[in-house]
């Protein structure tokens, strides 16, 4: 998580520069957003449960889970391996970003 934290700081920083520069719309667009993107979760128990909960409801995330067993109580799609739920989000990495799917060879 620090590191990822890290690699956004450069960007953070030019997103406040234009923000006071008055150019609120060039801003927006650099700080990337979660907002209807894939989710995987390997384990739906609570912490699982909790994490997809918030992802669903407050960022309009497509949730998807890794188990050994289905749970019935959720509406979240089940993968039945680690392998097919990464391959899954993998997929739809952005391709902008070093390391997206044109990287993944199967």
């Amino acid at each position: 998580m620090g590191a990822a934290a890290g690699d956004r700081a450069p960007r953070t920083r030019g997103a406040i520069a234009r923000v006071r520069d008055g150019r609120w719309d060039e801003a927006r667009k650099i700080v990337p957003s979660v907002t209807g993107k894939k989710l995987g979760i390997f384990g739906l128990g609570h912490v699982g449960r909790q994490m997809a909960k918030r992802g669903a409801l407050g960022f309009d995330m497509e949730v998807g889970y890794c188990s050994r067993t289905r749970r019935e109580d959720v509406d979240y799609r089940l993968f039945r391996s680690p392998a097919a739920i990464s391959a899954s989000v993998v997929r739809c990495a952005d391709d902008r970003r070093p390391g997206g799917p044109r990287r993944i060879t199967r």
